[in-house]
């Protein structure tokens, strides 16, 4: 009798559960399908071909499109300054204390002290990054610019809006060893049409010191620096990049829905202000998330990540994510379908994380902030490009795109220098340096003593070549 009673019971929470499940599924549904009726036809389009890497307005925008572009985001800045004044003017004359009008105008007293600050409303540079992060919008362009850099002055203070530009040093020392920690991990690698990766354990780093409030907040800053290094490349900036976030996985790659409470650092986000936080910022980050991908190591593990889900990303964010169930290499089999390169992913199929490259990202920035300081410039390539060629013999190298279109036109040239006077071998070698600069926008980069890609002399690469033609096999008919 008790054992049937038992087994009527678990197999009653087994329903409920399913029941659970299938109502978190549909809520997920639900809102997703909302947010898309919102969106104009254009605008599902447009998000679809970029989730799929062949959004090409702004990644192949002509020079005087995007110059369009810039000065129209110059003018709407202009636009919105003289009518703060304007606001300004016209509230010094009349006296309101609701809250309403409290918010408004501490509001507008943030906007026109970044409109003020000539580093960021003049700078092309950072300008250039905002209209391609919005598609050459620029207006939406301009709210994403205001809203990001009042996040820069909450966080950071003045100081960084004066300098346009969050530092390191600028981090304290439990933000520095969340980033150490490999927490968030911006890849030294690309894939197929050129996107950055960027990958987020949502376990968050071991041996916490702070609560979770402090905590939310510390992420959100090292969260900051992170997109504002990603967005300084110009391949990122017209293409967007991967965020893939691993949820609910321990140490050992399984789930850890018992410890999602204590786990998830969205879940520590104890308040709505900090929620909002969240929010807040990933709907202002200098580069768009062209794809989300969430990683759960189960479909029970989904339905606990939903409610979060729907929390930290707006409608924009929330029609690009892409949930992947399964283990680890599961998930890694499905984010290959969307051209990553699985190889270069810091989290082992046991879920342990991998350091390597993340720490020669560091130094890399910390590098970077040296030479700008120095007044100096800054010579180290970070991430090679798809169609860069990468001079040295390595496995990686070996099936990078450059190096394969390489080959390819050393095959088609092999014949005509082999064949060739010695004294115009030379100069076929150079032809082909010159054809691949010229026709594919290739660069030649070669390992410093520091083992950072840097552009490699012209005499280097004319011996690299001369070298690599040796090396491709003779077309030959076959014998009859």
């Amino acid at each position: 009798m008790a054992e049937s009673s038992s087994s009527s019971a678990s197999a009653t929470d087994a329903t409920q559960s399913r029941a659970a499940a299938r109502s978190q599924r549909e809520q997920w549904e639900e809102v997703v399908a909302n947010d898309l009726r919102q969106m104009t036809a254009y605008e599902r389009i447009e998000m679809d071909q970029d989730v799929r890497g062949k959004n090409r307005l702004a990644a192949c925008a002509p020079q005087f499109t995007l110059s369009l572009a810039l000065k129209n985001i110059q003018r709407e800045l202009r636009t919105r300054r003289r009518e703060l004044e304007m606001n300004t003017a016209a509230s010094s004359s009349s006296e309101s204390g609701s809250y309403d009008s409290s918010a408004a105008l501490a509001t507008d007293a943030m906007h026109r002290l970044i409109l003020n600050q000539r580093e960021v409303v003049e700078n092309t540079d950072i300008l250039v990054r905002f209209v391609r992060a919005d598609r050459l919008d620029a207006t939406k362009a301009a709210n994403r610019l205001l809203e990001y850099y009042s996040m820069v002055v909450d966080l950071f203070g003045e100081v960084a809006l004066r300098r346009a530009r969050i530092l390191l040093d600028d981090l304290d020392v439990q933000q520095k060893k969340i980033l150490e920690s490999g927490w968030i991990q911006l890849l030294l690698a690309r894939d197929k049409v050129g996107r950055r990766i960027l990958t987020l354990d949502e376990a968050g780093p071991p041996n916490r010191e702070q609560s979770s409030s402090n905590e939310v907040i510390d992420k959100i800053k090292v969260l900051m620096y992170v997109f504002q290094a990603a967005s300084i490349d110009s391949e990122t900036q017209k293409q967007g990049l991967h965020l893939i976030v691993h949820r609910l996985f321990n140490n050992d790659g399984s789930s850890s829905v018992k410890n999602h409470v204590e786990d998830a650092w969205t879940s520590n986000a104890s308040n709505d202000h900090e929620r909002r936080m969240i929010r807040r910022f990933f709907s202002c980050t200098p580069v768009r998330c062209s794809t989300i991908h969430m990683n759960v190591p189960s479909p029970e593990t989904f339905d606990l990540v939903v409610p979060s889900t729907i929390d930290i990303f707006g409608r924009e964010e929330r029609g690009r994510i892409r949930f992947h169930k399964g283990t680890i290499p599961e998930c890694h089999a499905e984010l290959a379908t969307y051209g990553i390169p699985i190889v270069w992913m810091p989290m082992t199929s046991t879920g342990r994380r991998k350091l390597t490259e993340h720490k020669q990202w560091i130094k890399i920035q910390k590098a970077r902030e040296t030479a700008m300081r120095q007044g100096r410039g800054f010579a180290i390539v970070e991430c090679p490009r798809p169609y860069d060629i990468l001079l040295t013999k390595t496995r990686r190298a070996s099936s990078h795109p450059g190096n394969q279109l390489l080959r390819r036109i050393l095959e088609e040239r092999y014949e005509e220098r082999y064949t060739a006077h010695p004294t115009e071998k030379q100069c076929i070698t150079a032809q082909v340096a010159d054809s691949l600069e010229r026709d594919y926008s290739c660069r030649f980069l070669v390992k410093n003593n520091e083992n950072c890609w840097v552009l490699a002399h012209r005499s280097a690469v004319i011996d690299k070549l001369s070298n690599s033609f040796r090396f491709v096999p003779r077309l030959k008919p076959k014998a009859k």
